[in-house]
């Protein structure tokens, strides 16, 4: 009964507008029920039954007496009055549906109701969208709501049973026995929390898997296979790839050949290749579409699941010959021929003998164009450990290693390795070729760990030890020197692992220290000092200057055609990317102290390399003057003017005239490398002399009209100018910097010396890099993160942030995303002048302000120190169902990555503990949203229990499935 006449007054008149108008909500519901049987049976869902009723007048006046806020609520906003209930057999039918009522209707609400106090259902209030209202037969309907409960069978049955003999108990029963009741309505919950969920989970993992193996019968045909490898869309190759994969580790092993799936896989790769790539329409708009490269690392994927022997290799070595897919090629290679245990014990060494039997029936030719390739898929074989992951179930993993049994299959197989490389190492030509297949002869001998290494391990690889270096001994003396020194250090290697002593070891040992060619080559490649069992990095320094001095006296005019057959080789291994550095000391001492002879060697094209130490060392010495023509000359030739540079910025002491006398011709070089050591030169030597700002700016210039980015690195070796850089150095920069790909050190870092005098200007320059990402010119706009430049922006507080919020509007949502980034990035947690920022915003009382206010918040979520602001919200603004949900988003956000399964439940949980406190307020609008808050977090924390017990229940069955 209303407490007061008013209110009897409000609620008659409720009554009396249901009364008239019932009929109406009579039929709307009987429409909603046709609409939603149509519905069901033209998207073929399975379900049980669709219930409707229509509210009774009298159950409607007790609602409103029970529910006082109901009173408050005009008749066309209350959502039970017109109800219909679809009964799924299946989780995953309810889900999909509820996803084609928001296609079909325009959704008020929804809310997953998942507890054992309440109906469990997915409970989602709609009305008709305008454009079926537009229809005459619909026109009457226009603002009806209608409460649709998405719900199971197990669950309804429940559900039905809890409302009926449970909540509607007779009085008498209760009073008799309420111990008993008690219990039994604890009872009537834990059926429904340990049995019925688990029950729903079960019935729709067995729909799961029955679904999932007739799907594996419709894609596993040869016609479907056949079909795929001829697609003329990339697109869809790749969808097709991608459930091929599901089905593909279970049922391989049952594909006949007539199958042909290695060969269709092959015909694949020639379609993809061919393929136009055509960009994929999206709910997140237009993406790229899928090229060759996706369609190879999914058919990878496919190889590294689908053993067939050689003509896996085959697919894999000739996929590698592509740069960007070469590491990946390297690894599938890799554990194709690795060792696991539970290989082994089903196939033994099988994989490993197809290995070396296909590797041995390829020609020389093919050998040498995919050696990297080869020795990916071979070097594995040599190893004498196995190892392998087990699970006994989906959440724990068992790592097992260990040393693999000697018998006679496993040294048959060794042996057969063994002759295999040496064959190899005939084939090829080239001294880098046969270094990388002696890596593999090596590999024999690196299963020697420690002292706990079974001794059958250490007997066979000493047996193998004696039989590669026999052979190394006839062949040491057909190799270069850089050879050699591979050798020299594999003999270093099998010293240490203290084998019994062999007198081949000592011979070939012998051989290598009487060799005097090889041992001075060893000081310029610097690997003479590192078998020292003492080593230390001064005293190598100080060992290896004293050989220089020693071989820069001994060289002469006379004997200058011996040391050039030297200086070849080491010019060879240098273009081959050896780089070493006593080289070039070597001839930056013998340049200054000998300048004939330094002259001599710039004659020499093929220590081209080399000529900034030759020319460097020759400024120091008795014949500057001469030098200094030669650089006039040289410095007119494009592919001498980095040695010129370079010579200017090696050079002690540093020379100012010398560098403005050649600063001309060097500036319009076109050769960015040439224009990088010129800006170094003025950077590193800014404190002597800082009369070159002006030529900075133009060197920068030069970059941006050749689009070269990467100068920036000479940061490092000049931090002190960005400091003193002028206005016109800035702006230079930024016109430079707003293309570059990346933000990164470097590039922060000078950043960094702009925005301590220009902030503003720091926050225009990612405003435009924002453009260029809109229009896919560069593909990060803003970084993931700063190390050093929120430190200084931050400090400006205000004033930066009022610029980064005029980014966004209603229209722009690229730019809206980067502008919160950016706030997020130059201050990584909510610090107080964002916090006063947004209070000041939130206060101005503009809707739109504080609209900008929770988009910055949505990068916070669920940090305490934003809460402030919240209430702030809650205190100013009318709290709408919009605002709400909004807030109860951002309150119970989790930032950042979560561990465990029931990662974000503990975060939720936190969340609930945090707002607690806050049912306290003295302000009765924070403590009803509270209240409002907690139940809703409450929610969430059952739908996510529920969430995760089902995935975990899934992974435990299908890990079962899997292994049966």
């Amino acid at each position: 009964m209303a407490s007061n006449p008013a209110e009897a007054v409000h609620v008659q008149n409720l009554l009396n507008e249901y009364a008239e108008k019932r009929d109406l909500f009579e039929e709307y519901t009987k429409t909603i029920q046709f609409l939603l049987e149509n519905l069901l049976r033209q998207h073929y869902s399975q379900f049980q039954t669709v219930q409707s009723r229509t509210k009774e007048l009298s159950h409607f006046r007790e609602k409103l007496l029970r529910k006082k806020e109901l009173q408050l609520k005009p008749l066309l906003k209350m959502t039970d009055l017109s109800a219909c209930r679809v009964i799924f057999y299946f989780e995953e039918d309810l889900y999909q549906f509820a996803n084609i009522l928001y296609e079909e209707f325009k959704i008020v609400d929804d809310e997953n109701k998942v507890s054992p106090n309440e109906y469990n259902a997915r409970q989602i209030v709609l009305k008709l969208k305008l454009n079926r209202c537009n229809l005459p037969e619909y026109a009457k309907f226009k603002g009806l709501l209608c409460e649709v409960q998405l719900t199971t069978v197990l669950f309804h049955a429940w559900s039905e049973i809890q409302h009926d003999i449970i909540y509607k108990p007779i009085k008498e029963i209760l009073e008799f026995d309420t111990l008993s009741f008690d219990y039994l309505n604890a009872y009537f919950k834990e059926i429904m929390e340990k049995h019925l969920k688990e029950a729903s989970r079960g019935f729709s993992f067995i729909n799961y898997q029955i679904d999932r193996i007739r799907k594996g019968q419709l894609v596993i045909r040869p016609d479907i296979i056949d079909s795929m490898s001829k697609s003329t869309s990339n697109n869809d190759i790749y969808g097709f790839l991608k459930v091929l994969s599901e089905y593909i580790p279970k049922y391989a092993d049952r594909l006949p050949p007539e199958y042909g799936l290695i060969s269709a896989l092959e015909t694949t790769l020639l379609s993809a290749e061919k393929n136009e790539v055509v960009d994929r329409k999206t709910i997140f708009g237009e993406l790229r579409g899928k090229n060759y490269f996706d369609i190879a690392n999914e058919i990878l994927d496919l190889l590294d699941r689908y053993i067939y022997g050689s003509n896996n290799i085959r697919i894999i070595i000739k996929l590698g010959k592509n740069p960007e897919l070469k590491k990946r090629c390297e690894e599938s290679l890799n554990r194709l021929s690795s060792y696991r245990i539970s290989f082994l014990r089903r196939y033994g060494f099988s994989a490993q003998r197809t290995v070396l039997e296909y590797i041995s029936t390829q020609t020389p030719e093919y050998i040498i164009d995919n050696l990297e390739m080869i020795s990916a898929v071979m070097k594995p074989i040599a190893s004498l450990e196995c190892e392998d992951v087990t699970m006994k179930d989906p959440h724990k993993a068992t790592f097992t290693r260990g040393y693999l049994s000697v018998s006679p299959s496993l040294k048959a197989l060794r042996i057969q390795y063994f002759d295999l490389t040496k064959n190899l190492l005939q084939a090829v030509k080239t001294d880098e070729d046969k270094n990388r297949v002696l890596d593999l002869i090596f590999s024999l001998t690196q299963s020697i760990h420690n002292d706990k290494t079974p001794e059958e391990i250490v007997v066979l690889v000493s047996e193998e030890v004696d039989r590669i270096v026999g052979f190394l001994t006839e062949y040491y003396d057909s190799v270069a020197n850089l050879t050699k020194a591979k050798l020299h250090r594999f003999i270093f290697s099998v010293e240490r692992l203290k084998l019994k002593a062999d007198l081949k070891l000592l011979t070939l040992r012998e051989k290598i220290d009487q060799d005097a060619a090889y041992n001075k080559f060893r000081v310029f490649y610097e690997d003479d000092l590192h078998y020292l069992a003492d080593f230390d990095y001064e005293k190598t320094q100080s060992i290896r200057n004293q050989k220089i001095d020693t071989f820069v006296g001994e060289i002469t005019e006379a004997n200058l055609k011996e040391w050039l057959l030297l200086f070849r080789e080491l010019a060879t291994i240098y273009r081959q990317g050896e780089g070493y550095s006593y080289f070039s000391i070597f001839l930056r001492k013998l340049s200054k102290s000998k300048p004939v002879i330094s002259l001599e060697l710039l004659k020499e094209d093929f220590l081209s390399p080399f000529f900034s130490d030759l020319l460097s060392g020759l400024l120091e010495s008795s014949e500057h003057k001469k030098v200094v023509e030669l650089l006039t000359d040289y410095s007119k030739q494009r592919e001498r003017q980095l040695a010129v540079a370079q010579a200017i910025f090696s050079a002690k002491p540093y020379d100012d005239e010398l560098f403005d006398k050649f600063y001309p011709l060097l500036s319009k070089s076109s050769d960015n490398a040439v224009l990088f050591k010129v800006l170094q030169i003025i950077t590193v030597n800014y404190s002597v002399h800082k009369n070159h700002k002006n030529k900075v700016t133009e060197l920068i210039n030069r970059f941006t009209e050749f689009q070269y980015y990467t100068w920036s690195h000479v940061y490092f070796s000049a931090p002190h100018f960005w400091e003193e850089m002028s206005d016109e150095n800035a702006q230079a920069i930024l016109d430079n910097l707003v293309k570059c790909q990346n933000i990164d050190y470097a590039e922060e870092g000078i950043l960094g010396c702009i925005a301590r005098k220009y902030p503003r200007l720091v926050i225009q320059f990612f405003y435009k890099r924002v453009q260029l990402a809109k229009t896919k010119q560069i593909s990060e706009a803003v970084p993931f993160h700063f190390s050093s430049l929120n430190d200084i922006l931050s400090g400006s507080g205000v004033e930066i942030l009022t610029d980064i919020i005029s980014w966004l509007s209603d229209e722009m949502d690229l730019e809206n995303w980067y502008a919160t980034k950016l706030i997020e990035v130059i201050f990584p947690s909510f610090e107080k002048p964002l916090e006063l920022f947004t209070l000041e915003l939130v206060r101005s009382n503009v809707t739109k302000n504080r609209d900008i206010v929770l988009q910055i918040l949505g990068r916070y979520a669920g940090e305490t120190s934003i809460h402030n602001v919240i209430k702030e919200i809650i205190r100013l603004y009318p709290l709408s169902a919009d605002l709400q949900k909004k807030l109860f988003r951002i309150l119970s956000g989790v930032r950042g990555a979560v561990m465990g399964d029931y990662g974000y439940l503990e975060q939720y949980k936190i969340r609930k503990e945090q707002a607690i406190r806050w049912i306290d307020d003295s302000d009765s609008k924070i403590s009803n949203f509270a209240k409002a808050y907690l139940a809703y977090i409450e929610r969430v924390i059952n739908e996510e229990k529920n969430r995760v017990d089902k995935e975990i229940a899934f992974e435990k069955r299908t890990f079962d499935i899997n292994r049966s």
